[in-house]
């Protein structure tokens, strides 16, 4: 089983959070450096989680969150089932909920 390694959160997304916290460098790194950033989601299938690292006057900063997952709408169960995987739905990273976690540890810092 492969680790889900989908970016849900771009540069742009990352530029955003940025300005409007004041921060200098944020970077939101989708590459595996910690085995804690391997989350698994409620289905049992690896994740891996962002380490998001900052800057605020010179002082580095860095945060790796807990991923909370949904179920994943977009599947077809048929074609699930057709290709041999399960009928079950698989699960995403909640995009939203991981967008607020990265602006709330970046605030307690600012």
């Amino acid at each position: 089983m492969g680790i889900s390694t989908q970016r849900v959160i771009g540069p742009s997304i990352e530029r955003e959070i940025e300005h409007k916290r004041g921060l200098e460098d944020l970077h939101i790194s989708w590459q595996k450096v910690r085995s804690e950033q391997v989350q698994r989601d409620p289905s049992g299938q690896p994740h891996l989680a962002p380490l998001v690292t900052w800057k605020i006057g010179g002082k580095r900063y860095e945060y790796m969150p807990t991923l909370q997952f949904q179920v994943n709408l977009t599947e077809e169960p048929w074609l699930r089932r057709l290709l041999g995987i399960s009928d079950q739905a698989g699960h995403i990273i909640d995009r939203d909920q991981l967008i607020r976690d990265i602006e709330k540890a970046v605030e307690v810092t600012a």
